[in-house]
């Protein structure tokens, strides 16, 4: 395995443009402004995680962009990638660090080694200076001052903090208790919400068994929150639950068996992955349902990561985890049959546009 897992590297270093397989660092040449960045977080102890850049005007895909432009490997396990105007932060678990690089060339910066850290997750960015990581293990998020490159503070969380998002006067953490494992442990479950200057704690959000990510809308001023089943309860769906910012209190719920999930302001619409494909949730109409849109054709296929850009949905394709990956493109207007293919890393576990 081992051996096989090296040769897949190799080819992905030396062949890293999707669309035309004999393109070297030297021959990247200028990148519009506009693309996207697709994390592949790899697979554990492996060392192999990687970031696949797509440029919008010329149409192609650029594997292992990273080491590409920098000639050095992002790590083991890239769990997160969040976009701050110039500067792109990847959080690296195994390694306990934060990357930073241009957003525009892909010049690496420099990294923020988490001393203390256990398996640093999600992030969010205060302002430009302060960025929110949450740490599984450490059952906290760590406030760091990311010019400085220092910790300023630990703040505890429900145990195994997952998903971390901001909005102008608050920040919610998913508590999700690692499924069964912490389940039974005090805020397990829950949304923890603190006091965005301060970082005091306000309050929480209960009955969100494994809760794993957030999303907010900030036109319709709500929190999105999906949670999974607990193994233990055979019974339980999980499901993605809506909270008003302003009163902070739930407003409704819908249950099913929920992956991923991404919001367009645009649209003013929630898409996530289901069982079956895709279903979106009109958000600005009180009494809309998921609507299943797009049927995943190859059953064998695991869908693992979305996101919608203008009238362009992607999802990342991780297949059997074990080999590379792909990202399929979908026109909303017409979503029978992709339109494009990309061919990615190993499980494409996030996709962000700049």
């Amino acid at each position: 395995m081992k051996y096989i897992i090296t040769i897949i590297l190799l080819i992905s270093f030396f062949f890293g443009c999707v669309e035309s397989p004999t393109n070297p660092k030297s021959n990247i040449g200028e990148l519009s402004e506009h693309g996207a960045y697709i994390l592949c977080e790899g697979l554990y102890g492996q060392n192999n995680s990687t970031l696949s850049r797509y440029d919008y005007k010329s149409e192609i895909a650029y594997n292992n962009y990273f080491k590409l432009i920098n000639g050095k490997n992002i790590g083991d396990t890239a769990n997160d990638i969040v976009i701050k105007g110039d500067t792109t932060f990847i959080v690296v678990s195994t390694q306990n660090k934060i990357l930073m690089f241009n957003t525009g060339t892909g010049k690496y910066y420099s990294e923020i080694q988490i001393e203390g850290g256990k398996c640093p997750r999600k992030m969010a960015v205060i302002n430009d200076s302060i960025l929110l990581v949450t740490d599984l293990y450490c059952h906290c998020f760590w406030v760091i001052n990311y010019n400085r490159k220092i910790i300023l503070q630990k703040v505890p969380t429900g145990p195994a903090p997952e998903g971390i998002v901001v909005t102008l006067d608050y920040i919610f953490v998913a508590n999700s208790g690692l499924g069964d494992y912490l389940s039974d442990y005090a805020y397990s479950g829950t949304v923890s919400v603190f006091d965005r200057n301060t970082f005091n704690f306000i309050t929480t959000f209960n009955g969100l068994p494994n809760v794993i990510e957030l999303k907010i809308s900030n036109k319709f001023n709500k929190l999105y929150a999906r949670y999974n089943n607990l193994p233990k309860y055979t019974d339980s769906t999980g499901g993605i639950a809506e909270f008003d910012i302003a009163t902070l209190t739930e407003t409704r719920r819908w249950i099913d068996k929920a992956g991923q999930m991404s919001i367009s302001e645009e649209q003013e619409k929630l898409f996530y992955i289901s069982e079956k494909g895709v279903k979106v949730i009109n958000l600005a109409d009180t009494n809309s349902v998921p609507e299943l849109i797009l049927i995943k054709q190859r059953a064998k296929d695991f869908w693992y990561s979305i996101a919608v850009n203008k009238n362009d949905l992607w999802i990342g394709n991780a297949k059997d985890y074990q080999s590379n990956g792909e990202i399929l493109i979908y026109d909303l207007d017409n979503p029978q049959n992709p339109k494009k293919y990309l061919k990615v890393g190993l499980n494409p576990n996030t996709i962000v546009f700049f």
